[in-house]
């Protein structure tokens, strides 16, 4: 068992069995990676269009132009942005 394996397993709270765990990291899981801030090489702003973030408990996503949208269809400028934030999905560059 690897360092994937063992926080994916401890996060289902052992309540599946260690071959849906092997399952579900061979189709693709990864652990969301978290920005701690904007400053971050590899903040908010690298992210490419139609990345999926939670930023203060919401989620948004970003446009083509690189803007932030939420849910309900607001924009988002850089500095409403809640950090940490989790990355749940990561556009197509």
């Amino acid at each position: 068992m690897n360092a994937s394996h063992d926080e994916l397993f401890q996060l289902m709270l052992g309540r599946t069995t260690t071959k849906a765990v092997e399952r579900i990291l061979a189709a693709g899981w990864v652990k969301p990676r978290t920005i701690e801030s904007a400053y971050e090489d590899y903040g908010p702003d690298s992210l490419p269009p139609l990345s999926v973030v939670l930023s203060g408990g919401k989620p948004a996503i970003r446009q083509h132009d690189g803007t932030w949208m939420d849910y309900d269809g607001s924009s988002w400028d850089d500095w409403e942005m809640e950090y940490p934030m989790t990355v749940l999905h990561e556009g197509q560059a």
